[in-house]
């Protein structure tokens, strides 16, 4: 018998890609899409302080750069999102970054791998930024910030608490 992660009830309805429990409705996709999202540090011209590196979506919320895995790694999918989003082209390699969360979103639907490149990057060598179908702006962030999904906003009030 299989139990519900959410309320505990026995009996899960199993279809093809997800179960559903009978009881709560919660919902348990297999194999879940991976996300790969790229954390990069930026030390700014102006004060020299470090900040958080952001995209700002289409759609108005701020997160990282990132997207879903194509036929790559999770880290070839965050480095290709990060270039695609923000213009800014980093090394692949993955003694470069570090795989600094792992999570799944809390529906079920996405497992999201973040990933922190470990050098400091330095505004005044960035690329220019240009608008795209993605992303309105980017922006260094080093203070408190409102971002779109939660786990992105965990990630980076774990970071910025770490800096203070």
């Amino acid at each position: 018998m299989i139990y519900c992660k959410n309320c505990g009830s026995k009996g899960l309805c199993v279809a093809e890609s997800a179960a559903t429990c009978n009881h709560c409705g919660a919902v348990f996709y297999f194999n879940p899409p991976s996300v790969g999202c790229a954390v990069v540090r930026v030390r700014k011209k102006e004060d020299g302080a470090i900040g958080l590196l952001l995209v700002e979506r289409m759609d108005g919320g701020f997160g990282f750069p990132g997207g879903y895995q194509g036929p790559e790694t999770i880290l070839d999918a965050a480095v290709r999102e990060l270039e695609e989003e923000t213009a800014i082209k980093l090394p692949d390699t993955s003694e470069r970054w570090k795989l600094l969360r792992l999570q799944t979103t809390p529906d079920h639907r996405q497992n999201l791998c973040f990933f922190l490149y470990q050098d400091l990057l330095h505004e005044e060598d960035l690329t220019p930024f240009i608008s795209n179908s993605e992303t309105r702006s980017r922006m260094i962030v080093r203070g408190p910030a409102k971002l779109k999904f939660s786990i992105h906003q965990e990630v980076f009030d774990s970071l910025i608490e770490g800096d203070r």
